[in-house]
C-alpha cells in the first residue's frame, strides 16, 4: 500500500528534526553538518509539498488533513529554528 498524505506530512517532520539537529551539530571546522541540514530543509520543503498533492489527487483531502499538515509544519519550523539558534553558529 502506497504512503498517505498524513504519512508524507509526518515524513517531513522527521526530515524537520533531522535539519534540526544537523543546524545544531554544524560549526565552521566541519561544514557537513550545514549541508546536510540544508539538503534535510529541501527534503522537508518537497514533501511539505507532497502531501497536499497526494491528498488532492486521490480526492482524500479533507479539512482535519489541512489543520495537521500546517500544525506539522509550525512545528517543524519551530525545529529548524530552534537547531540554529541553539547551535553554535550563533
Amino acid at each position: 500500500m502506497p504512503i498517505g498524505p498524513m504519512g508524507i506530512s509526518f515524513l517531513s517532520l522527521l526530515t524537520a528534526i533531522g535539519a534540526g539537529y544537523s543546524f545544531y551539530m554544524a560549526d565552521l571546522e566541519n561544514t557537513n553538518w550545514l549541508l546536510i541540514g540544508a539538503l534535510m530543509v529541501f527534503l522537508t520543503a518537497v514533501l511539505d509539498a507532497l502531501d497536499g498533492m497526494v491528498a488532492r489527487i486521490r480526492a482524500i483531502s479533507s479539512r482535519r488533513g489541512d489543520l495537521l499538515d500546517h500544525t506539522l509544519d509550525r512545528v517543524a519550523d519551530i525545529i529548524i529554528v530552534g537547531g540554529i539558534a541553539l547551535g553554535p553558529l550563533v
